[in-house]
């Protein structure tokens, strides 16, 4: 079975790129005569698993007859289904097509197919590790969310965000897990900041990775069109065997351009590249109110410890449209997402400029700004954002285990450097062991 014949037999003509990683490989691994997760049986099991309505079962059960009986499908769905789950540098996710040739309005529920093979396995994990049952449902509930999220996309129709298909690689193998209101997967820290922490006062700085290019407001430049060629600068971290020096990242969200230095001996390390941390995730569905999630944070010191244990992990980190450093501008500053953000350590990350459109306006792309519906007050606050001429951006956040008794303090934003470096106060920089440099700009 070679590659190009299945493909054009499916009508995909431009993405042979995207699915020749490891395809010999699932040739030679096929399960004739078929996929068992296409076997009526299975499929029943893991949507009740699942939670999912049995309304779906038709769609699935006539959509898995269809593929079995097409060789093309057959080997197609089996390789897309190696590609998510057993190939692990695999992340082309985006390229994967709409089968709408070959099962028109089924399309999406060839995706669903792939991802509810994984519910089995899910649940088994986390009855090995004697993990809570209420935990494994949080997990669960992950499946109906993709189903209700296509439905609003595709009017009505059955499947699953294609797209985004690799969020369920986390599922199986315990990667993922929902305390109360968020969910968490252990993951490295690969994003291009360092935290440290001063040995005797317990204070937390960010500082930038260097050969990163920021605007002249702190952002990372990475917003096509946006570009800001006037004022825009790059980061540099430099070590000369007593100090570090380089530019800080304030907890509101913004790199600063004037440099500081640091003795070593006493800002010790908190966190790294490669450092685990919790990722975390939002999922749709509740609200964002500080008692669930400072609960569901401080959940994770004990839950993680217990259950997963092999992966220790030095706090929680997030990248996401809601950590947009510039929400609290022009979102109600009452409200509680902007209450959460400020209770964070906010940092720059890459922004595409229309972040958080497809979460909260439920459409790949923005179209016209002035047709986004304001139903709500979030959307009334992006689409003028928009309208404007304005960007969203992403965010990253971080908060460390230890300071989780302060979370409701902005502890963050009150250490005395921020409030002295905003200041531009030398004098109150050098009791913190915080040396300002001379503004060479």
């Amino acid at each position: 079975m070679e590659l190009n014949d299945v493909l054009a037999e499916l009508g995909i003509t431009d993405r042979i790129d995207a699915f020749s990683p490891g395809w010999k490989e699932s040739v030679a691994c096929y399960p004739y005569p078929h996929p068992s997760f296409l076997n009526p049986p299975h499929i029943i099991a893991a949507r009740n698993m699942a939670h999912l309505d049995p309304a779906v079962d038709g769609a699935l059960i006539r959509t898995a007859g269809i593929i079995s009986l097409k060789p093309a499908l057959s080997f197609f769905i089996w390789h897309c289904y190696r590609l998510l789950f057993f190939k692990q540098d695999y992340f082309q996710f985006s390229k994967w097509p709409k089968l709408t040739r070959v099962l028109g309005d089924d399309w999406g529920v060839f995706y669903l197919l792939i991802i509810l093979d994984s519910v089995k396995r899910t649940v088994a994990y986390h009855h090995a590790r004697g993990i809570p049952e209420a935990v494994t449902e949080g997990v669960l509930a992950d499946y109906g969310i993709g189903v209700a999220r296509f439905a609003r996309f595709h009017g009505g129709l059955i499947g699953t965000p294609h797209t985004h298909i690799g969020w369920y690689r986390n599922h199986p193998g315990g990667g993922l897990y929902r305390l109360g209101r968020l969910q968490y997967v252990p993951n490295p820290c690969r994003y291009a900041v360092r935290m440290f922490r001063h040995a005797a006062t317990g204070e937390t700085l960010m500082l930038s990775e260097p050969e990163i290019k920021y605007t002249g407001d702190g952002f990372i430049d990475s917003i096509a069109g946006h570009e800001d060629k006037e004022h825009g600068w790059i980061s540099s971290l430099d070590y000369d065997g007593e100090h570090i020096i380089g530019n800080p990242i304030l907890p509101t969200g913004r790199a600063l351009r004037r440099k500081i230095r640091i003795p070593a001996r006493v800002w010790n390390d908190a966190v790294k590249r490669d450092d685990t941390l919790l990722a975390m995730h939002i999922p749709e569905g509740g609200g964002m109110g500080m008692d669930v999630c400072k609960s569901s944070m401080e959940e994770t010191l004990s839950f993680f410890p217990k259950y997963v244990p092999e992966q220790p992990s030095k706090g929680i980190m997030c990248a996401s449209w809601l950590f947009n450093p510039e929400l609290e501008d022009f979102y109600n500053r009452e409200s509680n997402l902007v209450r959460y953000q400020q209770e964070l350590y906010l940092f720059p990350v890459h922004s595409s400029g229309t972040d958080g459109v497809y979460f909260i306006f439920d459409r790949e792309t923005v179209g016209d700004p002035a047709a986004l519906p304001r139903d709500t007050s979030i959307r009334k606050a992006l689409a003028e954002r928009l309208a404007s001429g304005g960007v969203l951006r992403n965010g990253g956040m971080m908060y460390l285990n230890e300071d989780l008794p302060k979370f409701g303090a902005q502890h963050y934003r009150r250490q005395p450097w921020v409030q002295a470096i905003i200041a531009g106060d030398a004098a109150a920089l050098k009791r913190s062991d915080i040396g300002l440099l001379p503004d060479a700009f």
